[in-house]
């Protein structure tokens, strides 16, 4: 896994649920703020993903799920980001760091499928 980002949770008391932090890849640096949603339904998303863009222009590029790792015991965001510039949609993950209040924001390469 790759760190390409980081999250901390708002120390706004008016948004104290929000997250802010940024994503870094080689060709992408946008600082990002995930706000809960409004309305949320069974397995839907726990939050919408905006982009940070010149001149304070908010844009949504995306969702993050609440999600369990495989042994139930560590708690995580799933994150699908999206732009109509990138070729195809970006998957990653945000864990708690070791800093309270803190996600390390980690992509992996996908592995090809096996042919059955």
């Amino acid at each position: 896994m790759s760190k390409i980002g980081n999250l901390q949770k708002s120390k706004d008391v008016k948004t104290p649920a929000n997250l802010y932090g940024s994503i870094r890849t080689l060709k992408l640096d946008v600082p990002v703020m995930l706000e809960p949603v409004k309305e949320p339904v069974t397995n839907g998303p726990a939050y919408e993903v905006f982009a940070l863009v010149g001149g304070g222009e908010i844009i949504r590029i995306g969702a993050a799920w609440r999600k369990k790792s495989e042994d139930g015991k560590r708690e995580y965001l799933s994150l699908s980001l999206d732009d109509p510039s990138w070729n195809q949609p970006l998957s990653c993950a945000a864990f708690p760091s070791k800093v309270a209040g803190e996600y390390d924001v980690v992509w992996n390469r996908p592995r090809e499928r096996e042919a059955a």
